[in-house]
């Protein structure tokens, strides 16, 4: 540790680079000295002046500096390459993390032979893929956040096989990243894309086939969600789509049929704050599986396809949702009991007035029945027939539908 004036500061015999800066104990004492010389001059006289500069200057002045085994540099202007240090430093680095500093595009990183982690933050002029290919047999976690990123080099991703989570969140990426290398492999389970401009989802079939874990929030740009795309990620867990902009419920069918030919497993797939306002029957009735959980919080849904003999598995999350409780979910109040492996939570009414804010599960047949007047007698006495075994075959409606025969699956037209 070598002193200024008694304030201690990093000096240049540092082995990872020269530094003259004040370290975070010397932030303090600086301006600390700076608040006893300004009482003890005449410049107290004039403290309104100069308390605020010494405020900023002593919280703000210098950069913050760790050399091992985490090598850090924070709020270093200056610093444009990754610090070289000598070989005998870099045996023990383990970590790198840069946060808001000055790091020009990297085409060389130097040799850290058991570093695992990279963590680049706020380091605005990287927008390339950086060249860590003398790193690329110990990396494991490479975090490019809050910066500028806008083109992944499919080389230099590929060469990463031991890597295992890769967050590429905030940055100016439009085209789909890309997949791994089909003849080394990948190791990667954790996939952070969000916020960023992609238009689809990446349509990555070797790193999908280890990949739990896939995030692209805040991706206001992700026009649609390829059922191939979604595919690819076979055992994956764990899908992020909130505030994305997507406003047609995508074909989770090809992702379904994978799961349900395996053992059940957790799939929590969160669409929340879409402007998804439709949802086709045969994208629900694919979902065999006990164990999904599909979030539709805060979307524009206003009703539900009948499911009555879709045999769906599952939980829908409705919650904020503007629904209108009418005969169209009288199938769900009816078989409320009847299909207990699918779940509606959280559904509220919205419309019509008087059952508005009112939760579902409180409503009665009797309060759906009113919405539709006549056409509801035929479709009543039709559930009921289901429900109790007892088929009834050309069920006559009155009013408009009276010449309708209902048996077998004409009911539906009826809604």
């Amino acid at each position: 540790m070598s002193y200024l004036g008694g304030i201690p500061i990093s000096m240049a015999h540092s082995p990872f680079g020269t530094f003259t800066i004040f370290t975070k104990q010397g932030k303090a004492e600086a301006f600390a000295l700076a608040c006893w010389i300004i009482r003890r001059s005449n410049m107290a006289r004039f403290w309104w002046k100069w308390i605020i500069p010494m405020c900023i200057m002593g919280c703000g002045l210098g950069c913050d500096i760790e050399n091992s085994p985490r090598l850090s540099r924070k709020n270093c202007p200056g610093l444009t390459e990754i610090p070289h240090g000598d070989n005998p430093s870099r045996q023990t680095v383990t970590s790198i993390t840069m946060i808001g500093n000055s790091l020009q595009n990297i085409e060389w990183f130097p040799p850290y032979p058991v570093l695992e982690t990279i963590d680049f933050r706020e380091e605005m002029s990287i927008t390339e893929f950086p060249n860590l290919s003398n790193v690329s047999s110990t990396l494991k976690t490479l975090k490019i956040r809050n910066g500028n990123l806008r083109h992944i080099e499919a080389s230099y991703l590929q060469a990463l096989v031991e890597l295992e989570f890769l967050d590429v969140g905030n940055n100016s990426l439009t085209a789909p990243i890309p997949d791994m290398s089909p003849t080394a492999g990948t190791k990667l389970n954790r996939l952070m894309l969000r916020r960023n401009n992609f238009t689809g989802v990446p349509d990555i079939p070797v790193a999908g086939l280890g990949i739990k874990q896939v995030f692209l929030t805040g991706c206001v740009n992700l026009a649609s969600i390829s059922p191939l795309a979604m595919s690819r990620f076979r055992t994956a867990r764990t899908f992020k789509f909130m505030m994305s902009n997507i406003d047609t419920f995508p074909d989770l069918c090809p992702l379904a049929e994978i799961h349900n030919s395996t053992e059940h497993t957790n799939v929590d797939i969160d669409f929340t704050e879409n402007f998804i306002s439709y949802i086709p029957r045969k994208r629900l009735s694919c979902i065999k599986d006990p164990k999904w959980e599909i979030n539709l919080s805060q979307n524009w849904l206003s009703s539900l396809p009948n499911l009555l003999h879709a045999d769906v598995m599952g939980t829908l999350n409705l919650d904020l949702n503007k629904m209108h409780c009418d005969c169209g979910l009288l199938w769900l109040k009816v078989a409320e009991g009847s299909m207990a492996l699918f779940v509606v939570s959280n559904l509220v009414c919205d419309t019509p007035s008087h059952l508005s804010g009112m939760a579902f599960s409180s409503l009665s047949v009797g309060d759906l029945q009113s919405q539709c007047a006549g056409k509801l007698t035929c479709f009543v006495l039709y559930l009921r027939s289901i429900f109790t075994q007892n088929i009834v075959q050309n069920i006559v409606c009155e009013e408009r539908f009276k010449t309708r025969d209902v048996s077998g699956d004409d009911w539906s037209m009826l809604l």
